[in-house]
């Protein structure tokens, strides 16, 4: 819908989320209830100690109220016009679990599912017994990294998040798919700053609104929702490679450089190793470019190959992992040669070579097509 009384408007929507757009000389970000009785329900909340700090006037056309959480976040309450309609996609929270992992399912296929609104706050016990009166209920809560909660009326999600880490509020969508989705908007010429994380997008509207992108993180191929699970980044790559090839990487030195929220007692103990085995996230690649079989690098001359039997980045959860020697631990950083990733690449795991894992050279088979393929790797 568009119109411009009583200011120019317009309404748009994904499939799960329903926005106003519309012209203000001040342009700010707010969750609005349409409602059919304003004044009850201005009793309502001010009886519970919540005052509007803008109350509807006799004759306007429009009646409006305005109220806002104690961290500043404004909640517009508007008498209902005619013909406004809740749209019929599911955001996250009604959506089922298994679904996660389909994006297919997504009723925005550029964003992803729609989870909630984050909101930074000062108290989380105070800003949860707000919402508490506004008729939310906490769906969790917890203290790591730092003390959170989600809140929900059944339709809108906020979350509330007690941290230095952003100062506005923010539309915050998730996908499994999230790195090709950015790549995809990339090549559109939407751009933003990551957020912790090379995975993840911070977009900006041209009115200084917020958007997140953030991934789900690894989903199993599953059966139930209990079987799915999430993988943490735990460091990331910096090195002079900053372009997806193939061969000659043994000229190549990098940093492993631990994430803020991963202590650096997890390095303790590692320098006494000579060798560490690397899990990465093949983060570049589109979802649309992971195969199940095929000729290892499309070369005609090879055979067609199961990915199973294959080490190329374009695998179903998208996981490498490499054998590299350690050069030396420094505070947060581990100095390594012989990995095969490119800066910036996301860590899932590094672990120490024991001797007694590993074979012998000698008892190694492989197909002729491999050692052609490695001639020039490393």
């Amino acid at each position: 819908m568009r119109a411009d009384w009583p200011f120019p408007w317009i309404q748009v929507s994904d499939g799960a989320l329903l926005m106003m757009l519309r012209e203000d000389k001040t342009p700010y970000l707010a969750l609005t209830y349409y409602v059919k009785n304003i004044d009850s329900i201005l009793k309502i909340l001010t009886l519970s100690g919540i005052e509007p700090v803008v109350r509807p006037k006799k004759g306007d056309k429009l009646q409006r109220a305005l109220i806002e959480s104690p961290d500043g976040l404004k909640i517009s309450l508007v008498a209902i016009p005619e013909g406004f309609n809740q749209p019929g996609g599911l955001p996250m929270l009604r959506m089922a679990p298994e679904d996660y992992a389909r994006p297919e399912k997504y009723p925005n296929q550029v964003a992803g599912m729609f989870g909630e609104l984050a909101h930074p706050v000062i108290d989380l016990d105070i800003s949860v017994d707000f919402w508490h009166k506004l008729g939310f209920t906490s769906v969790s809560r917890f203290d790591t990294p730092y003390p959170w909660a989600i809140v929900t009326d059944g339709l809108s999600v906020v979350g509330l998040h007690q941290s230095d880490h952003f100062s506005y509020p923010a539309i915050t969508y998730f996908a499994a798919d999230m790195g090709a989705r950015i790549n995809r908007l990339a090549r559109a010429g939407i751009k933003g700053s990551s957020h912790r994380g090379a995975g993840s997008l911070v977009v900006e509207t041209p009115e200084k609104q917020h958007i997140f992108l953030f991934p789900l993180g690894l989903p199993s191929v599953v059966s139930t929702p209990a079987e799915q699970f999430t993988v943490t980044v735990v460091a990331r790559v910096q090195n002079s490679r900053n372009e997806v090839i193939d061969d000659g990487w043994g000229c190549i030195t990098s940093e492993i450089i631990l994430e803020d929220g991963i202590p650096v007692e997890a390095l303790s103990g590692l320098e006494a190793f000579s060798h560490l085995e690397i899990l990465y996230l093949f983060d570049r690649v589109d979802d649309a470019s992971v195969i199940y079989s095929g000729r290892p690098r499309g070369n005609p001359a090879w055979p067609v190959c199961g990915i199973f039997a294959q080490r190329k980045k374009d695998r179903p959860n998208r996981i490498g992992l490499t054998t590299v020697k350690l050069i030396s631990v420094t505070g947060r950083k581990l100095l390594v040669s012989g990995l095969d990733a490119i800066d910036g690449t996301p860590v899932l795991d590094i672990k120490p070579v024991f001797r007694e894992f590993e074979v012998l050279p000698t008892d190694i088979r492989q197909p002729e097509w491999v050692t052609e393929l490695m001639r020039n790797y490393w």
